[in-house]
């Protein structure tokens, strides 16, 4: 017996690979290849549906904003250390 989205916990907050893409802001054939290389291991749900992986949106997202943050942070450390030096050089 096939297994089925709606036969598991928590289906709702699964997607496909293509929708991962969109959300990384890469094509799908780049998450092909990510997925291939196990760069994608830590979104997916460990259920295989008909020999397609899902992913949950909700570990794609929470690590979107982690990466968002950390970004903020560099810029906010850069352009700290500019003004720094500006101010130094008066």
């Amino acid at each position: 017996m096939a297994e089925t989205e709606s036969e598991h916990p928590n289906s709702s907050d699964w997607i496909t690979q293509r929708e991962v893409a969109r959300l990384l802001g890469v094509s799908p054939q780049t998450a092909s290849t990510k997925a291939r290389r196990g760069q994608l291991r830590r979104f997916e749900h460990g259920i295989s549906i008909a020999g397609r992986r899902k992913y949950s949106r909700a570990l794609v997202e929470r690590e979107l904003k982690i990466c968002w943050r950390e970004a903020v942070r560099r810029q906010d450390s850069i352009l700290s250390n500019a003004d720094s030096e500006a101010n130094l050089a008066r």
